[in-house]
């Protein structure tokens, strides 16, 4: 696999489609498209992580922006159906620690449905669980100290 992690301004419109059509394989109240991508990450300092396979098929991505100069918001993932089970969150996970620690950020922040697999592991790799939500799908606030 090869893992690439960028600006958003650095990816073309070819990278941006199909990130778009992983992100629809999750479940979201959003229907995201391409434009509506652009003007959402404008203004901030958003870094798109690319995970393909050694051919250059896209086979996950994740968006995380600085929500503070010391925070980074893991804010948007996806892994191609046929290709979760496999590692590749865990990895990214371990993956934007390391780089965040480099970058000179002290935290990382997401927000997950609470009880998800996810959340579990969150919870079992160092997260701090900070708040639930009381919306529909009860949504966690989770930090992680670097």
């Amino acid at each position: 696999m090869i893992w690439e992690t960028k600006p958003i301004d650095g990816i073309n419109e070819k990278e941006l489609e199909l990130m778009i059509e992983l992100f629809k394989e999750v479940p979201s109240k959003d229907n995201i498209k391409p434009s509506d991508l652009r003007k959402r990450v404008e203004g901030r300092n958003h870094f798109v992580t690319l995970v393909k396979t050694s051919l250059g098929k896209l086979i996950a991505c994740y968006i995380a922006y600085q929500s503070s100069t010391e925070v980074l918001y893991l804010w948007l993932g996806s892994v191609r159906r046929d290709w979760r089970g496999k590692g590749i969150s865990k990895t990214y996970f371990k993956f934007i620690e390391k780089l965040s620690k480099e970058w000179g950020y002290r935290k990382l922040t997401i927000k997950v449905p609470y009880g998800s697999r996810l959340s579990n592991y969150l919870q079992r790799n160092g997260w701090k669980l900070i708040t639930v939500e009381n919306n529909k799908v009860h949504t966690s606030f989770y930090e992680l100290e670097l």
